[in-house]
C-alpha cells in the first residue's frame, strides 16, 4: 500500500521515496525551495554567530589589554609576541573561512556551537596576545580552541561527514 502526502499543492510534483516500506512524499518545486530556504537560513545564522562571536571576543580582549608597559620594557620581545599574534590571527582567519564554507551543509547543533565558540575564543586569545596581556592564559585558550576544532573535525570524519 502506498501513501502520498502533498507538502504543497502544486502542479508537477515529483514523488520521492522516503523508506523501503513504500512510503512516498510528493515534493514540489515550491516545497523544495522552502526547504532550501530553511537550510540557507540555518547556514547564515551560524555564519553570523561565527562573525559576531569572533568580533565580540576580539573587542573584549582589545579593551582588556594595556600593552604600553611591555612595549617600553622590552620592545624586542613585544615585537616577537606581536608577530606570533599575527600568525595566530591568520590561523583564526583560515579557520573562520573554512567554517564559513562548512556551514553551507547541515551540521549537528552541538558541533556548530562548539566550532563557533572555539573559533571566537581563539580570536579573542590572539587579540590578547597582540595586546601583550595575560599571555599564558591567552596561549592556553588559543591552543584549547585549536584542539577543540581538530577534535570536531576528527569526529566529523569518523561520522563520514
Amino acid at each position: 500500500m502506498r501513501f502520498a502526502h502533498h507538502l504543497v499543492d502544486d502542479v508537477g510534483a515529483s514523488p520521492v521515496p522516503l523508506s523501503p516500506a513504500g512510503m512516498t512524499v510528493h515534493v514540489t518545486a515550491a516545497a523544495s525551495r522552502q526547504l532550501a530556504s530553511a537550510a540557507d537560513w540555518a547556514a547564515w545564522r551560524w555564519r553570523v554567530l561565527l562573525a559576531v562571536g569572533a568580533l565580540a571576543c576580539m573587542a573584549m580582549a582589545a579593551a582588556l589589554g594595556r600593552p604600553e608597559a611591555m612595549l617600553q620594557a622590552d620592545p624586542e620581545l613585544a615585537r616577537l609576541l606581536r608577530g606570533m599574534a599575527l600568525i595566530k590571527a591568520i590561523i583564526v582567519l583560515g579557520v573562520a573561512a573554512l567554517l564559513w564554507w562548512r556551514f553551507a551543509a547541515p551540521l549537528p547543533r552541538g558541533d556548530a556551537v562548539a566550532c563557533v565558540v572555539a573559533t571566537a575564543l581563539a580570536a579573542g586569545a590572539s587579540m590578547l596576545i597582540w595586546q601583550l596581556t595575560w599571555l599564558p592564559a591567552a596561549a592556553m585558550v588559543f591552543h584549547a580552541g585549536g584542539a577543540t576544532l581538530l577534535w570536531m573535525a576528527w569526529r566529523e570524519h569518523r561520522r563520514g561527514g
